[in-house]
């Protein structure tokens, strides 16, 4: 391409001195500058920048039967503009999640309702298995993500009762003298989180608000207890399965945090039960993540 340039300005070049003696004229940063003495017609490449010393680039000289060219650092740059990268956002959608869980009213009265009378050290254990995202204005720093996952609660029952059902309807029931050194009900879901996420970068790390929802398809649990006998013989039962509890959850979803490291917050929007089957209540948490 440089050859077929050089050529070109070479063949304009004598075309024009065809037409004077001595011609000069610029191409971008060059000066080109052609004469025509005693029938040979010389041409000579320079840069031609003010603030620089002049600098041959390209000298040749044309004759009838004869030419000799001393050929430097003649060039053609080609403008590319610069493009700038695509900004790419990564979900901080959650490794593993733990947080405490409990039971509420929608007014977020916790654990202290009829049937639904926990101790505050009811926990939860998420996982995401995989996530898929989507950008919706990366220059923005917002995207949104999906995925699967499974999360695990344990709730644990307070007062020394148990769930059962009773009469087709999930109630706590006293303890009849046994002392449960364990009560507690266990679930576990499958999740598919829908959430919004934007970010922001603070160095290396990345600084992140998020909301959504979270959908889980319950597909196991279980009434246990833990007792010791009067043989002082440790004891464990089964109360029931199934108990009544929604086979879908949705829960609305928030989060915070920056790098690897984060908290959230869910609030039950489905209640745990079947209607008129256990106590009117919603499943509530909070905890902390751990992005990987």
């Amino acid at each position: 391409m440089k050859k077929l340039a050089l050529s070109i300005i070479v063949l304009f070049s004598v075309a024009l001195v065809n037409a004077q003696n001595d011609t000069t004229f610029y191409y971008k940063e060059h000066q080109v500058v052609i004469t025509d003495e005693n029938g040979e017609i010389k041409v000579k490449v320079s840069n031609s920048q003010l603030d620089s010393s002049e600098v041959l680039l390209f000298e040749g000289t044309y004759g009838e039967e004869y030419s000799s060219e001393v050929s430097v650092n003649f060039s053609f740059q080609k403008m590319i503009p610069n493009k700038k990268k695509k900004k790419r956002l990564y979900p901080h959608s959650g490794g593993l999640s733990i947080g405490f869980s409990n039971l509420a009213t929608r007014d977020l009265n916790i654990g202290n309702m009829p049937d639904a009378q926990l101790k505050y050290n009811s926990y939860e254990l998420g996982f995401q298995i995989g996530t898929l995202n989507a950008p919706i204005a990366t220059q923005y720093g917002w995207l949104f993500f999906s995925g699967i996952g499974l999360r695990y609660h344990q709730y644990n029952a307070d007062f020394n009762t148990a769930f059962k059902v009773v009469d087709n309807y999930t109630r706590q029931v006293p303890g009849e003298d046994v002392k449960y050194k364990r009560s507690k009900i266990g679930t576990w879901y499958v999740t598919v989180p829908f959430m919004f996420e934007w970010q922001k970068k603070i160095g290396k790390r990345s600084f992140y608000c998020q909301f959504g929802a979270e959908a889980g398809i319950l597909f196991y649990s279980k009434s246990k207890v833990k007792y010791f006998n009067e043989e002082g013989k440790k004891v464990k039962e089964t109360y029931g399965r199934g108990l009544n509890i929604n086979p879908l959850t949705v829960d609305a979803r928030v989060g915070i945090g920056i790098g690897d490291f984060g908290l959230y917050a869910r609030y039950g929007l489905v209640h745990l039960f079947r209607q008129d089957r256990g106590a009117r209540v919603i499943p509530v948490a909070a905890g902390f993540v751990f992005n990987f």
